[in-house]
């Protein structure tokens, strides 16, 4: 009888300390790996865009690059004053690219003839520019302007929202309670408890919103001086990953 007392008691001291030494997590894992509940939900949010970025830029060509960064120089100072004149402050103006690059003319060598080495025919300057308009209503006005101004870079619209944090709070909720939902009813149905939560984990949390095009209205149709832009609207949505202790 002593004998078994005295097995029983290193056993429970042997757990003990087995316990102390594994983390928490890695206790928990081991002792109710068949009793744990793990459930992803997910919550989506409408997201109604109110800023656009556009990029924009001139790309000129000369024989001298002094040339060539006069014209390009020129034109994107006129760019610059439109989008002052349409209200756009600079600190929503960020050049995005500029460079200077040779532009190399190849030879084909006639028959009998040694091959020529490329030469530089001329260069090619590039400037870029990314505006942030807050004023989506202004867009198709300032495409149509700029391209009147001077630039022949336009492109990569891309549409956001400003509260963009708001809108990850409301979309969290909704993943919890959709994962809750899901939790409550497999208890009921399973005929089981929940335990506490184990784990919480979000996946997605820097989700930028997808933008479905809408149509355009009749009022903008009809302008055929202005370029058509719709912005549309999109969903804004992240996933919830929560584990519980099952209790039977």
């Amino acid at each position: 009888m002593t004998k078994r007392l005295s097995f029983a008691k290193k056993l429970v001291i042997h757990l003990t300390v087995l316990m102390t030494l594994l983390p928490p997590s890695k206790a928990i894992a081991d002792l109710q790996e068949k009793n744990i509940l793990t459930l992803t939900g997910r919550g989506t949010v409408l997201a109604k865009p109110d800023i656009a970025y556009i990029s924009t830029g001139v790309l000129s060509e000369a024989k001298t690059p002094i040339e060539g960064l006069e014209d390009n120089n020129a034109k994107m100072q006129s760019i610059f004053k439109l989008l002052e004149k349409a209200g756009i402050e600079k600190k929503h103006l960020q050049t995005s690219n500029f460079n200077i690059q040779p532009i190399y003319s190849h030879y084909r060598a006639k028959p009998g003839k040694a091959q020529r080495p490329p030469q530089i025919s001329g260069y090619r300057i590039q400037n870029n520019l990314t505006v942030k308009i807050i004023d989506l209503q202004t867009i198709g006005k300032i495409l149509t302007a700029l391209v009147q101004s001077g630039s022949n870079q336009l492109g990569n619209i891309r549409f956001d929202v400003s509260n963009k944090q708001e809108l990850l709070m409301e979309a969290r909720k909704k993943a919890v309670q959709n994962t809750l939902e899901k939790a409550k009813l497999y208890a009921q149905e399973a005929g089981f408890k929940l335990g506490n939560v184990l784990s919480l984990r979000e996946t997605n949390p820097n989700a930028r919103p997808q933008f479905k095009s809408v149509a355009r209205s009749a009022a903008l149709q009809e302008d055929a001086g202005i370029t058509p832009i719709a912005g549309g609207q999109g969903d804004l949505s992240l996933s919830v990953t929560i584990q519980w202790q099952i209790i039977q």
